[in-house]
């Protein structure tokens, strides 16, 4: 499967891999710093039980499947308050949960092209985009 879609790079399974196992990494070289400062040991005399303790996991091989969707890990972002207020209510006046929105933007995000960017459209800017049918739709390629 190419990797590239109108000469855009498109992120692959081995590009969310290798990050979510760097991330992973990252999290496991901070519980070994937070264990080894609250029970002011080195990890050269940690036993494998001192590193099981200390949340050491492995470093994973696959990516979850969306199966797993609901066993994930809780993330924090930094959302500034004020947008976060618009969003939500923004949410409830469509009847929608947080978490979906937040969820189907970073589904769109991911796929579309790198550095492309997200506009939304109202109903009436949808219905006034040509369709594929339309003589002036034609799209030509340099």
């Amino acid at each position: 499967m190419s990797n590239t879609q109108q000469g855009h790079y498109i992120i692959t399974e081995d590009d969310a891999l290798e990050t979510y196992r760097r991330i992973e990494s990252l999290r496991n070289a901070k519980r070994l710093e937070r264990y080894e400062a609250k029970h002011k040991t080195n990890r050269s005399l940690m036993t494998p039980e001192d590193f099981k303790a200390a949340g050491i996991t492995e470093v994973p091989t696959e990516l979850p499947t969306m199966e797993d969707f609901k066993a994930r890990d809780l993330y924090t972002l930094r959302v500034p308050t004020r947008l976060l207020a618009f969003v939500r209510a923004k949410a409830d006046m469509e009847d929608l949960d947080l978490s979906n929105v937040i969820f189907n933007a970073l589904e769109a995000y991911i796929e579309a092209p790198v550095g492309a960017s997200c506009t939304y459209l109202t109903d009436e800017e949808i219905a006034a985009l040509p369709t594929p049918g339309d003589i002036n739709a034609t799209i030509t390629a340099d």
